[in-house]
This record gives structure tokens, C-alpha cells and sequence, in this order.
């Protein structure tokens, strides 16, 4: 964060370091104990927490108040991302979902690719997504309305992806990059 704090998700609740990692405080929602495995930081400094329970919270002053995102997610929170135009997506054990109307509501953005487990997203310039899937990894050019496959193992699950500023992507895969 660039206030210096650090975040750390975990099974059984959020912590937050202001000192390096020295010394850490639990973050408490009111709802405990609460599963974080997902984090985002985004470019104005707003933290994004994805819960086990299928909820995304957000905090604009370094995790000291917390606001619900929206409605409707399914499964555990697992990913979250940003696009370049605004675009907010979170990625779960039961789907794909974008934030929309304002932010009030969350909806499912998997219509050709219905029942994937979603472990990770990112973005490369525009509007083009990629989420790494248990059935492989998938990309979208058009905020996740259609999905393509581009990669595919029966053997080798990406676990993880991101994406560098030049557009080149990046996979960690169950057994290896």
C-alpha cells in the first residue's frame, strides 16, 4: 500500500502491519471469524478483501472502516481484479463475476463457460482479461462476456496469473510455471 501498510489474508481473518511487518493487528469486519483469500490494492489505494463467505469488502483509509461491495456473489472469493477502463471482477469457486449497476450488484460472466472455479485474473491493456480456471486458462476482450480458451491440461492447473505492462502473461501453474 502506499501508506506503507501491508496486508495479509488468511483462513481465519484479515492483518494489517504499519511498521514492516514487524508487528501485525488483526482487522476486525464484525463478522468473525472471517476467511481472506483474496486481496487487491488498487491505484488510488483502495483495499479490496475477498471473503471465504462470497463477499468483497472495501476500505478507503487503510483498512480502518470497511464497506460491503455489492450483492449476489456465489462461493468462496478466491480473485480479484481490476480492468483498465474501471471494470471490477472477482473470481470465485462457482464463477466468473463482474460489479455492476454502480456497484450494487454482482453479475455471473460465464455464459460459455458455466462451472469454473476461478484462482486467478488479470489484465493487459484494454479491455482483454484472463483468468486462470480449472479447465485451463480463458480470455476475454470484451469485459467477460465471452470467454476463449487459450491454454488447456489435464495434468497441469494454473493456480495463479498476472500479466506485465507490455502485455506478456504470466502462469504458476500447479506443478510449475
Amino acid at each position: 500500500h502506499s501508506s506503507g501498510a501491508i496486508f495479509a489474508g488468511t483462513d481465519s481473518s484479515l492483518f494489517r502491519s504499519t511498521n514492516g511487518g514487524a508487528g501485525w493487528q488483526q482487522i476486525d469486519f464484525g463478522l468473525s471469524p472471517l476467511s481472506v483469500p483474496s486481496l487487491l490494492i488498487d491505484s488510488s489505494g483502495t483495499v479490496y478483501v475477498g471473503t471465504g463467505s462470497g463477499t468483497v469488502f472495501q476500505s478507503t483509509d487503510v483498512g480502518v472502516t470497511w464497506t460491503q461491495l455489492g450483492s449476489g456473489l456465489q462461493g468462496k472469493v478466491q480473485s480479484l481484479t481490476k480492468d483498465k477502463a474501471g471494470g471490477f471482477f472477482a473470481g470465485t469457486s462457482y464463477a466468473l463475476f463482474r460489479l455492476t449497476n454502480n456497484g450494487q450488484s454482482w453479475e455471473e460472466k460465464t455464459s460459455n463457460i458455466s462451472g469454473v472455479t476461478c484462482y486467478g485474473f488479470t489484465t493487459t491493456f484494454g479491455s482483454q482479461i484472463y483468468a486462470a480456471t480449472h479447465r485451463g486458462i480463458f480470455t476475454s476482450a470484451d469485459y467477460g462476456s465471452s470467454w476463449n480458451l487459450v491454454y488447456s491440461s489435464s495434468t497441469n492447473t494454473p493456480r495463479a496469473i498476472t500479466a506485465k505492462s507490455n502485455g506478456v502473461v504470466f502462469a504458476g501453474m500447479a506443478s510449475g510455471m
